[in-house]
């Protein structure tokens, strides 16, 4: 494992301890006054877009006030009423030119933009001396749609930008006893796990203690469990205030929050007066209560933090302490990033080492086999920001005897960032780390950015030049087994050099059979492949022969990776030189790959697909991988990160050997996605993690959810619009992505008559309503509709339609589902002239075998538009039956049977078990049998539509041929995406077989990535709602079948008190078609 890489995700995990909060989006604000029109706010948008300016007076950023004379008065509006958790204001102190800290902000809350209350005011803890600060206030409890901010100042002031912070996923509440004094209250309610580790003495972030009669007892509730490592106290000694150090603390742990048990008991604290933290180790302890119980050495205590470390979250202190002119803010040497060709980002921290050396002790809160450690430093003689004259590192297992000590010296002293990497020898297993770091004697300011640690058999590297600034190297992009396709995506490196060196440190000895390149080509950006790429191998990084030369590159626009051989090479480090074509050419670079003698890498398992196994558990996910895995690799815990979890357990799922079922100890978050990292699988060669990304849509997403998603996209006329408003909230006009597809429109409109039946809802008929209304609204008077696109709400018909059978066989279908619903008579009578106008769009292309053409001008039978065609005859075969209507109804009747016979002509046999997709115009058959859509897809639609009705028993038959076509071996093709095939299998009844929730999870894929768009919601709603009523039903395992195995996960959970409610169930079951299979 890689602590690089484990960094940023444990770093989230960081985040997630304290408060893991979305940031709310402003939509607009004012300021009164203006800011100064030399530093003006540009765009009307600086204060909120997302963006804090660097240590740079000059930063564009930053916007100016002259306040002397007034408050600065600033009304922030949201998109909507939102849940308000934490405001943060970002300024800057800059003497020189007078500009000052805000003396006060006062923050006050409004729903109608008019009337504000609740008056929180922060009026200390400002930063004074020339820096940047942030002012933190809490508002928990506060609902708004807008924020009013009153500034007091006596002069000009800076401001770069307000974050509104949503309360806390995760947040961490306590409980203490005695209470705190009154001089050092607990202000916020949250100082001791907010995050902040106060350094000023006199700062509002301090909590006092009486200790004089009596320990202080903390009890923390982390939320979610967590698989704690070690624990930081932060606090205060100054004997001239009678403050004294903790003399001793004793946790305990908890999953209840009653019984704490494993005792972790500390005592060697720092009682010399000044400000100090201290982490004690608690082995590994996973719980979500901590009890901290608290001796003091004095009669006054004063805490500032609480902090709690994850196991693999990297710590660490430094003396001294970064100065305020470009301060660390939290975690800024072990965040993963380090700034490129920008010197005030806001990443570099900038330390003034007056006396002796930097000294800066990092945990690892787990022990780790080190091969290297790399430091970022920028050298700047302007600023008089010099490289460390030497580096040691030392290291220990226990926090306090430290030996082994290596040292570099050397350091590249030129301006700008810079690199530097120590090798240890053999390698080291340790948990801390000691770096100290000696000032050059040209001047005292050290400039860091990061400390990369670096575990045996993982892959570092150096560049000969940074790639250009923006495509910044943030996320070991080289080699962190990311292999980016499209031109726009984030893992691509550009590097603007002729002759391009990377040293790759492949962290342990390896025979290497090849090397792969991965790189992109776009011959409008001038970005070229290589010209020729030379590689050479050395044991130490010093010495570097053996040369293999290779000239063979794709000049073809886009990704690509190239394989050099180099047969049986053995080494640690491999420098790869580049050479462009010519001198205007880039090199963008995405991965380098490198293969192990020995390893078939034919066979190591890749995740292709990834979600969670059930719409409502949110603690169990499973990999489909694309070739099967071993229990010893899939049982390893070790093999799995998950940003902000823990992984609770892991194994090769029984009903299919390539998946593995993933467990996690906090549930995930509704509607979220989120990136599993997995390694090992199989033994992959020289342990690189591979990652992927997988989506848990349903975790644990409810219908109500969904359908408000639906009716966010509904525009004010009725209409399903294909995307989300601008503002993400509401259409307004001029909105140019109107888009209305009536197909898909439809379909939403099904799905919230869907969400109706589950958790009636007036809002959702009232929706399906205006929508109908909008179609007829928008009908030709043939019956059929185009599709319409534009700006709101002046869209206008694109003059084109996908299909005009599908389309209204889709409208009486839905109508009479609405009618189904409401028994509106009201309705029946309004929509009867409009259910025969439609019908007419499929007679309008009904040919003499039963079956409809797509268009009046495309002469192809669809299956897929014929099992809808089928469906809507049938639906309007009933309104004619409600209207008394006995010619209509036979002549649609005997429509839906011709449709019906029609869709047998096209059924290819027993022995292919499927249908053509499409019957052409000369009567052939199209029998495609490549991709899910629509060869696929057409017949989990057959299979819904018109076989569950009419032909039971070829249903099988037809769900099986597709499965092994499309889902090979248990692995789904890439374009199966969609929801009819989860549909399908539990219509079917193989809902409790491995394809079936393969297929969820290659659906939970699909909509990963179409997640602003339409289809996603409406699919959800229509799989949550087929699970849900076939739990109704009795059907409790979800498998299509109600069988034993549902009267036996009755037994299971019945408490033997609900009489009744068994008796119901059981009637239930006898009023249904029983399936014994």
């Amino acid at each position: 494992m890689k602590i690089m890489s484990r960094n940023i995700l444990f770093i989230l995990f960081a985040i997630c301890s304290v408060s893991i909060a979305d940031v709310l989006t402003v939509q607009s604000y004012t300021a009164n006054p203006v800011a100064w029109y030399g530093d003006e706010d540009t765009g009307g948008i600086e204060l909120t877009d997302g963006v804090k300016p660097s240590y740079d007076v000059y930063n564009a950023g930053w916007s100016s006030y002259d306040i002397s004379s007034q408050d600065l008065e600033i009304i922030f509006t949201f998109n909507a009423s939102q849940a308000l958790g934490s405001i943060d204001l970002h300024y800057l102190n800059y003497s020189t030119w007078s500009v000052i800290a805000p003396a006060s902000v006062t923050y006050s809350f409004s729903t109608d933009g008019v009337n504000f209350t609740g008056a929180v005011t922060k009026n200390s803890g400002f930063v004074t001396n020339d820096g940047i600060g942030t002012a933190s206030v809490a508002t928990p409890g506060v609902t708004c749609g807008y924020v009013k901010a009153v500034i007091h100042a006596a002069g000009w002031v800076k401001l770069g930008e307000f974050t509104f912070n949503a309360p806390s996923n995760n947040p961490i509440s306590y409980v203490m006893t005695p209470e705190p004094e009154s001089g050092t209250p607990d202000t916020s309610g949250e100082e001791l796990a907010d995050g902040e580790m106060p350094t000023d003495w006199y700062s509002e972030g301090w909590v006092g203690y009486n200790t004089s009669s009596s320990n202080v007892v903390i009890t923390f509730d982390m939320s979610v469990p967590h698989q704690l490592s070690s624990i930081g106290l932060h606090y205060m000694a100054y004997s001239g205030w009678t403050l004294g150090s903790p003399a001793a603390v004793t946790f305990t742990f908890s999953n209840d929050g009653i019984n704490f048990t494993n005792p972790v008991t500390y005592t060697a604290f720092d009682s010399s007066d000044g400000v100090h933290t201290t982490y004690v180790d608690v082995l590994g302890a996973v719980s979500r209560y901590v009890k901290a119980e608290i001796t003091a050495s004095g009669p006054w205590l004063r805490l500032g933090e609480v902090a709690f470390a994850d196991k693999g979250e990297i710590v660490y202190t430094a003396i001294p302490a970064a100065s305020s002119s470009a301060p660390d803010s939290g975690g800024e040497l072990t965040d993963g990033f380090a700034p490129i060709s920008d010197i005030y980002n806001a990443g570099w921290s900038e330390y003034n080492i007056t006396d002796g050396n930097l000294v800066i002790t990092f945990n690892l809160n787990d022990s780790v086999d080190l091969s290297s450690i790399n430091l970022a430093y920028m050298v700047n003689d302007g600023w008089s920001a010099y490289a460390p004259a030497s580096v040691t590192y030392s290291f220990s297992n226990d926090g306090v005897n430290y030996s082994n000590p290596l040292t570099i010296t050397n350091l590249d002293n030129s301006n700008w960032e810079h690199t530097a990497v120590a090798n240890i020898p053999g390698g080291i297993t340790t948990k801390y780390v000691k770096a100290e770091l000696k000032p050059n004697a040209l001047g005292a300011w050290m400039r860091l950015s990061e400390f990369t640690f670096v575990e045996r058999g993982e892959i570092s590297y150096t560049t000969s030049t940074t790639p250009v600034y923006w495509t910044p190297d943030n996320n070991h992009n080289l080699a962190n087994g990311i292999l980016p396709s499209g031109p726009y995506d984030a893992d691509w490196l550009l590097y603007n050099a002729v002759n391009l060196d990377v040293i790759m440190n492949l962290n342990d000895t390896i025979t290497l059979s090849d090397i792969g390149i991965h790189y992109y080509v776009l011959a409008l950006w001038n970005q070229k492949p290589p010209q020729s790429v030379q590689l050479t191998f050395s044991t130490d990084g010093v010495n570097f022969a053996n040369p293999v030369t290779w000239s063979v590159f794709d000049n073809t626009d886009g990704a690509h990776t190239t394989k050099i051989s180099v047969p049986d090479v053995t080494c640690q480090y491999v420098k790869i030189t580049l050479t462009a074509p010519s001198a205007s050419a880039w090199h963008r670079l995405g991965e380098f790959l490198f293969y192990q003698s020995g390893v078939n890498y034919d066979n190591v398992p890749k995740a292709v697909a990834a979600g969670m196994q059930r719409y409502d558990d949110p603690y169990n996910l499973l990999v489909v991988f694309d070739h099967p895995v071993s229990a010893a690799s899939a049982q390893n815990l070790d093999n799995y990160e998950l940003a902000g979890n823990l992984i609770a357990g892991a194994e090769v799922w029984d009903k299919a050997s390539n998946c593995v079922k993933v467990s996690v100890a906090i549930p995930l978050e509704s509607d979220g996605s989120y990136a599993l990292r997995y390694k090992n699988i199989e033994g992959l060669g020289g342990e690189k993690i591979t990652y992927w990304a997988q989506t848990n849509t349903f975790a644990p997403a409810t219908i109500d959810e969904e359908a408000q998603k639906l009716l966010v996209k509904q525009l004010p006329d009725g209409a399903f619009n294909m995307v989300t408003p601008l503002n993400g909230t509401s259409f307004q006009d001029g909105d140019n992505n109107i888009w209305i597809e009536p197909s898909f429109a439809l379909h939403a409109a099904q799905a919230m008559l869907m969400a109706n039946e589950v958790s009636p809802n007036s809002t959702y008929l009232a929706s399906v309503n205006n929508f109908l209304h909008w179609y007829v609204a928008h009908l030709e008077t043939n019956g059929t509709i185009y599709v319409y696109t534009g700006s709101y709400p002046n869209y206008n018909s694109s003059g084109n339609y996908d299909s005009t059978d599908a389309y209204a066989a889709q409208f009486i279908e839905t109508a009479y589902m609405y009618y189904q619903q409401t028994q509106d008579a009201a309705f029946l009578d309004w929509v009867w002239p409009y259910v025969i106008q439609v019908a007419g769009a499929m007679d309008l292309t009904l040919q003499s075998d039963g079956l409809t053409w797509a268009t009046p001008t495309s002469h192809v039978k669809y299956l897929m538009d014929n099992s809808e065609v089928y469906i809507g005859y049938k639906a309007a075969e009933k309104f004619a039956t409600l209207k008394s209507n006995s010619v209509k109804q036979t002549e649609w009747s005997t429509k839906a049977a011709n449709c019906l016979a029609g869709i047998e002509t096209m059924y290819l046999g027993d022995g292919l078990g499927r249908y053509a997709s499409a019957k052409m115009s000369d009567g052939s058959l199209n029998t495609s049998w490549e991709v899910a859509y629509p060869d696929g897809d057409s017949q989990m639609a057959v299979i819904r539509n018109v076989l569950l009705e009419t032909n039971i028993a070829k249903v099988s038959k037809v769900w099986n041929a597709s499965v092994q076509n499309f889902v090979p071996n248990h692995v789904p093709n890439d374009d199966l995406v969609s929801a009819w095939w989860v549909l399908g299998g539990i219509g079917v009844g193989e809902g409790d077989q491995g394809d079936t929730d393969i297929c969820f999870i290659a659906m939970q894929k699909g909509n990963l990535a179409w997640k602003n768009y339409l289809m996603p919601d409406y699919q959800n709603i229509m799989v949550m709602h087929k699970q849900i009523m076939q739990q109704r039903m009795g059907d409790l395992n979800i498998d299509g079948r109600i069988n034993f195995e549902d009267f036996a996960q009755v037994s299971e959970n019945w408490n033997g008190s609900d009489i009744e409610d068994l008796a119901t169930l059981a009637d239930n079951w006898l009023q249904i078609d029983i399936w014994w299979n």
